[in-house]
């Protein structure tokens, strides 16, 4: 055997001993590196508790940023038929008639004239406060409503007759056919309100919803300056109409600076209000998730360091450097960590 041939040999003994295992994920392990690790995974209850909390507090971040995608998959693509139109007029008092008459300018098939209010319900055995809405024939411009009969909207909704929700029917103890006082008025319960689209914007108003026609609103005596009723006109277009509305409903509304104008883009919503109360609460949940995990992991691996005093001695006593026994703690926590992430991911 030549003097080369020996010298090649030790060279790949001598690497073999710093690096038994070949080029693995680090390729610099040393014999101290794989005793610690021998002695972490020995160690059972330091990386139970550091996968755990890491894992969960992983989990929370990606369970939140999956829900808050959905809510807002769901706001947009449910934004027009939230609000009732492309564009919508918000007012507390009757419109004026220069409002009025740029409005006209749509087919009516493209507008809705929305009356919300609170009113008593009274029949022979309750009296009921409830969340009145008047609508003309065109609601609604977006979406579908829903009613037990599975009719029309526009074949049951009359003159002298409402449809209500079903909380209706029970606080009132009556049943479809009979007969309600609203205002100086009497109506027929003709219907059931199921689904509505709009309903989110009033999720939150007193009582149970009674869908009535706008034209039956006169009968009742329930429409005065002082009553508190919010006007609402709702549009729908192409986006040529709507830019063009908007532009001059704008300038109409400077000499009216109570009546709000927005577009479904723009207007604010309880499903949105809500979800971004919800959400915000959420977020500061996880990062007080997260500030406990850190603690809780800065503990484990505190306590493991601790028990590993006097191998760490040992092995700078044996000529190992500092930094290569500081990496040999980053290496194994980190490799601990990419386990946690694939758990917390698959989770």
């Amino acid at each position: 055997m030549t003097k080369a041939t020996i010298t090649k040999s030790d060279t790949a003994i001598n690497n073999k001993a710093t690096n038994p295992k070949g080029n693995r994920f680090f390729s610099g392990q040393t014999l101290g590196s794989q005793a610690l690790s021998r002695s972490w995974w020995q160690r059972w209850v330091y990386p139970v508790l550091f996968l755990f909390t890491l894992t969960l507090s992983l989990a929370t971040y990606l369970t939140l940023d999956s829900v808050q995608q959905s809510v807002d998959r769901y706001i947009n693509d449910n934004q027009r038929a939230l609000v009732g139109g492309d564009l919508i007029l918000n007012s507390k008092q009757d419109w004026p008639s220069e409002v009025l008459a740029q409005v006209e300018t749509i087919p009516d098939t493209q507008a809705v004239y929305d009356y919300q209010f609170s009113a008593m319900l009274v029949n022979d055995e309750q009296t009921l406060l409830a969340s009145i809405k008047a609508v003309t024939p065109s609601y609604p411009l977006y979406g579908e409503v829903e009613l037990a009969s599975g009719q029309p909207l526009w074949e049951r909704l009359t003159s002298d007759s409402v449809i209500v929700a079903p909380e209706v029917l029970s606080g009132l103890k009556a049943s479809i056919g009979d007969r309600i006082t609203i205002g100086d008025a009497q109506f027929t319960i003709s219907d059931v309100l199921t689904k509505e689209p709009d309903r989110p914007l009033t999720a939150f108003g007193f009582g149970g919803r009674v869908l009535m026609k706008q034209d039956a609103l006169a009968a009742t005596n329930l429409l005065g300056q002082r009553s508190r009723i919010n006007y609402r006109i709702e549009m729908a277009g192409d986006p040529e109409l709507i830019t063009t509305q908007r532009d001059k409903l704008t300038g109409i509304l400077t000499s009216y600076p109570d009546i709000e104008l927005s577009d479904a883009e723009s207007a604010d919503t309880s499903v949105s209000r809500i979800s971004d109360n919800v959400l915000m609460f959420l977020k500061l949940l996880v990062i007080a998730v997260l500030l406990l995990s850190a603690v809780a992991m800065y503990g484990v691996i505190s306590a493991f360091v601790s028990k590993q005093q006097s191998t760490n001695a040992i092995r700078l006593a044996l000529g190992e450097p500092l930094g290569s026994l500081k990496r040999s703690y980053y290496q194994l926590l980190i490799i601990t960590t990419v386990i946690a992430c694939g758990a917390s991911d698959y989770s």
